[in-house]
Order: structure tokens, then sequence, then C-alpha cells
């Protein structure tokens, strides 16, 4: 993680004479580590970000220099994101014996969670944490969830008194009620169900024609061979590029499905189930080819009444959550603003969660 102090970068050779010129590259030099983010104080080095890169590897078996690269992106920004929030936390000014308190009384809970110290050692094993990193941890944890219940005011904060409210407005869910019936895109979210379709996709492998011409006249022969009665998860089988369950996807959210892929939306506007929709070009990021589609089956949205109780709850949920990460957007984009981090292309992104 993060080092506190500076550390020395290299070392001279001891017979070194300081007031000479100074070597040539890499001559009598030994690189012990180096800086790779800097976070106000704060520094993140190499060795420090090699220690997660094997731990992320092997947890996730991560292969490739393009997934390894891809980590590493990620370990940075969220390090960043993470040294942020707990400096805020720091920043606050709460007494280091409080934080001790709670530290060693979460540290009592987990060694009886886990029956004893030998237990709480091998889970802190299975983190690859020795005791002490285990503490710092829990210790940074401390800092960003009084920094967190200070934001949002969820808690009352380790000092001072709460500094924002939580209270929602009758109205304010009435609101958002008809909004969700409106797009109809977050029934789930209220304890609906939205509007669902199940296809069946027969997109053809690229390697049984030439050109794409060529593969435009096999999907129109295709096409017709199932509207003549033709099995398509077989068709699928012989010509298709994606034969995991003939073709037959599971249960899609409408709505959601004709905003991530808007082609399907003619067709999916006007089909009946057993509807085959005409032959359309289909394109990704590494093929071009053609497709066509059935509907196999619609399934009619659920939509539960703005008085019962569990929409009630749930309309509570969503606004409060919202709103959450509303103050947390904002007090992260303040500390970004007023902090000094470098490389400074890894400034942008969101805020880390709480602890």
């Amino acid at each position: 993680m993060f080092t506190l102090p500076m550390i020395a970068l290299l070392a001279l050779p001891l017979a070194q004479d300081t007031a000479t010129a100074p070597p040539r590259e890499n001559e009598g030099w030994k690189e012990l580590d180096r800086v790779v983010v800097i976070v106000n104080e704060d520094i993140f080095t190499y060795r420090s970000l090699q220690q997660q890169l094997v731990r992320l590897k092997n947890k996730l078996g991560l292969k490739g220099e393009d997934a390894l690269q891809q980590a590493q992106s990620e370990i940075l920004t969220a390090g960043v994101k993470e040294r942020l929030w707990i400096q805020a936390g720091l920043d606050l000014g709460v007494d280091p014996a409080q934080v001790q308190r709670m530290v060693r009384d979460y540290l009592e809970r987990l060694q009886e969670r886990f029956d004893g110290v030998v237990g709480l050692s091998e889970y802190f094993k299975s983190l690859d944490l020795d005791s002490n990193q285990a503490r710092e941890k829990l210790q940074d944890d401390v800092y960003k969830d009084v920094l967190d219940n200070y934001i949002t005011g969820d808690s009352a904060p380790a000092i001072g008194r709460l500094s924002r409210d939580t209270y929602v407005r009758p109205g304010l869910c009435r609101f958002h009620y008809r909004g969700v019936l409106s797009n109809r895109r977050d029934l789930a979210q209220i304890g609906g169900r939205p509007q669902e379709v199940v296809l069946q996709f027969l997109i053809l492998d690229p390697r049984h024609f030439d050109d794409l011409e060529a593969g435009r006249v096999l999907a129109e022969q295709l096409r017709e061979r199932i509207q003549g009665g033709e099995d398509m998860g077989q068709l699928n089988e012989q010509y298709g590029g994606m034969k995991r369950n003939g073709g037959l996807t599971d249960p899609l959210d409408e709505v959601r499905l004709a905003q991530v892929d808007s082609t399907l939306r003619p067709f999916l506007s006007d089909a009946r189930p057993g509807d085959l929709s005409a032959v359309m070009e289909y394109r990704n990021e590494s093929i071009s080819t053609w497709r066509v589609v059935r509907l196999v089956d619609r399934t009619a949205s659920q939509v539960p009444e703005f008085t019962s109780p569990e929409v009630q709850k749930s309309l509570l949920k969503a606004l409060q959550d919202g709103r959450r990460e509303y103050r947390r957007d904002v007090a992260f984009k303040r500390l970004i603003k007023g902090s000094y981090i470098w490389p400074p292309e890894l400034a942008g992104g969101e805020r880390p969660s709480g602890g």
C-alpha cells in the first residue's frame, strides 16, 4: 500500500565520492524501488504495485499483457481514490485514541467470529495480510467510514454532529414512482418486473462465406429454410458463430435490450411470439456478419401499486441511495480538485466505496 515516510530510491556504493561527477547511466547504481504514484504526501511504490498484481493474477487467473496492463491501471486508480478518501477522513481530526478503540473492538469481534487468535491469523493469511497490515487496513477503513458518515449523514460521525439529513419528502417518492412507470427500466427496483422477451439468434459464422454479400445471400437462404419449417437450433449448430443453447437467450428486459442493441428495436416493436426478423447486418469490434432473430416468447411487465408497503420501502431506499452517491461524488470531486496527484491522468474516475 502507500508508504507514509519517503523512501530511498537509489543506493550509492559506499566508496562513491559525493564530490565527483555523477556516474554514467547504471554504473554503480542499484535500484531498490521506485515511486509510481504520488497522492499529496503519500506515495505508491512499484514493489507494492507488483505485490498487488501478483495477488490479483493468482486470484483471477489473469493471462496476457493486455489483461495485466488493465489490472495495473485499475489498481493504481483505485489506490488513488482510496488514499484520498483516507486522507480526508484523517483531516477531520478524529481523536486517534478513539480510532484505535474502534479498531480494537473490530478485531475482538473478528477474533470471536473466527474462534480465537489462530483462526483470525488464518483469515488474515487468506487475504495475504499479516497482523500489522491487517490492523493498518482496519484503521484506514475506520477513517473512510468516518468520512462517509460525515458526508452522507447515514449515522452519527465520530466528531461533531450530523451534517446531512436523510429525510425524503413523500411527494418525491410519488414523482420517482411515476418516472419508473414512464420509462419501464427500473421496475425491479420497486419490486415489479419489466416486460421480458426470449429470443433465438442465428448469427452466421464468417468462416461460412467469403465476403459480406455472399454472407447476406446465405443468410437469406437460411431464413427461408427456417420459415419452411427447419429447426433454427440445428441450423445454428451448423452455420452459427454462437452455438450455446441453440441460440436461445435467457429472459431479457425488452426496454434495456432495445437500448443496448438499437437495430433490434424496429423488429421488437411489432413482433409477436414466433415471428422471424429480416436478415440484419451484425457488427462488433472483431467481426462483420449477418443474423436472423426470432421472438420466442414475451412476458408482460408487472407493476406494483404505489400504496404497497414494499413499494414505499423500495422507493425510499432508491432515493436515499441516489442521494448518498450524489453527495459522495460531489465530495470526491472537491478532493480531486484540491489535491496533488501524479501522474495527473490518475485523477479521473469515481470515488472509492466506503470501508
